[in-house]
């Protein structure tokens, strides 16, 4: 009844999904009423529980009504046609984040002018959790003793107080020097900082314009999150071994723009060699940014699919 009340109320022309969050009564919804629904950038891992014999044969009577599915790889589209009969619309158009990741790096605004202008080697840890913190400290702090003057920008995935107050104990139990963004005015000597600790959100697409190195959070906690954001900056990319949630993570690690590491001696190891070796950072660097090139222009795709499929039949019931 309240999808009934739904469609009722918003009265769409078509009915679009993103990724793998399709709503079965929704579709079938949509279904009864003639309005055509399509999935975009569609994903689905190969440990999907969707693939199980009981749950797959369910959410065949949802995907054979959907009548375009735009997959981000061939094996997701391999494993989306498991869900559907035999005549099924599936396409590879690609990942329409990387246009979102390269947009966004594009027109990032300015940094805001009282973070500290390092010139010595930075890190910087975006989205990270405690777990991640636990591992990604002690790696900084062997890096240190390495080279004295590494820097590091932390960002929790959630810049609560009790969040940032934990990762200011950690780091102050190490012996590291850090301030909050929101408590910089500008007036510090950068050098009297060994970290910054960032107390918004909303910059770290930016922030990854500081460093030398990331390390993508998550990954030591749930799953990780964006990799694709460093990337296009040309950082090397590294992250811990919670990752099945993200292909584009294994595509880097291909396309040898990435490391993944499994504990906090394999980070600093990690580090100390981007830090050390200039050319296996410049290497790794490029690497990650010619992959999210490389993958650009699914937005295009994926629009020119729906045009030829869903959307004319928007334009005839206009």
């Amino acid at each position: 009844r309240n999808v009934a009340r739904f469609f009722d109320l918003i009265q769409p022309s078509a009915l679009l999904f993103s990724k793998f969050d399709i709503w079965p009564n929704c579709v079938w919804e949509a279904h009864r009423r003639d309005i055509p629904c399509a999935l975009i950038a569609g994903t689905m891992h190969a440990t999907s529980k969707r693939l199980r014999p009981g749950l797959r044969n369910l959410l065949r009577h949802v995907h054979n009504r959907i009548a375009l599915q735009c997959a981000v790889g061939e094996d997701d589209a391999q494993r989306l046609r498991q869900l559907c009969g035999p005549d099924a619309e599936v396409i590879v158009t690609g990942d329409t984040r990387f246009d979102q990741v390269f947009e966004r790096a594009e027109t990032a605004p300015p940094l805001p002018d009282e973070l500290p202008k390092w010139d010595d080697f930075c890190v910087v840890a975006g989205s990270t959790y405690a777990p991640d913190e636990e591992v990604l400290i002690p790696a900084f702090m062997a890096l240190r003793e390495r080279v004295s003057g590494a820097r590091l920008v932390l960002v929790p995935h959630e810049p609560e107080p009790a969040r940032l107050a934990d990762a200011e104990k950690r780091m102050a139990s190490k012996g590291l020097t850090s301030a909050r963004l929101g408590a910089l005015d500008g007036a510090e000597d950068p050098d009297d900082l060994d970290a910054v600790l960032i107390d918004r959100v909303g910059l770290l697409a930016g922030l990854y314009t500081m460093g030398q190195a990331s390390f993508v959070g998550g990954s030591f906690n749930y799953r990780v999150h964006n990799v694709m954001e460093p990337a296009v900056h040309g950082l090397p990319v590294v992250f811990g071994p919670l990752m099945d949630n993200a292909p584009e993570a294994y595509g880097l690690l291909d396309a040898g723009g990435a490391k993944r590491v499994e504990s906090s001696k394999e980070l600093a190891d990690c580090l100390i060699e981007l830090v050390e070796t200039p050319t296996v950072a410049n290497t790794m660097g490029a690497a990650a940014r010619e992959y999210v090139l490389d993958n650009l222009g699914a937005s295009q795709r994926t629009l020119d699919a729906l045009r030829q499929t869903v959307l004319p039949s928007v334009g005839e019931r206009a």
